[in-house]
């Protein structure tokens, strides 16, 4: 089990490099989620690994290794980057597995201009559950319901 071990730099390291450098889609997935599973994102959020997940989100060709970076990032929620990435990838991913991973990562993070803009084009998603997802969170804004 990758748990005990996590912290370890040099399996960061390990981790970060498979993450950039592995051709094979199904080992850069088994990375994505070793690291998602170790939780070491919820610690302090080592910015190599960040890096190179902040990559996959917005280069890998295959939208599975994209959801499970998602997944990984969404403990780093509150680092600026992440948000602003999880944002372009709500805005501008092909995939709609994708787009609502990372809609459901951004639901929890405080509002701002940038995330009020994303919503507001989510709201014309071609995808019928953000396009409810994204009504919805924006009727929480406008009620005043916001944390």
């Amino acid at each position: 089990s990758w748990r005990g071990t996590a912290e370890d730099p040099i399996v960061r390291q390990v981790l970060a490099h498979a993450l950039r450098e592995e051709n094979s889609p199904g080992l850069r997935l088994r990375a994505v989620r070793a690291m998602g599973e170790a939780s070491i994102m919820n610690a302090k959020p080592d910015d190599d690994l960040l890096d190179a997940l902040l990559q996959l989100l917005t280069e890998d060709g295959n939208a599975g290794v994209r959801i499970k970076a998602v997944h990984a990032l969404k403990n780093a929620v509150g680092v600026e980057r992440v948000k602003h990435a999880l944002i372009q990838t709500l805005l501008h991913d092909q995939n709609a597995g994708v787009r609502i991973q990372a809609l459901e990562a951004l639901s929890a993070t405080r509002f701002n201009d940038e995330k009020l803009e994303a919503l507001e084009a989510a709201a014309n998603d071609s995808n019928e559950y953000i396009r409810r997802e994204a009504g919805r969170l924006l009727q929480h804004v406008s009620s005043g319901n916001v944390q």
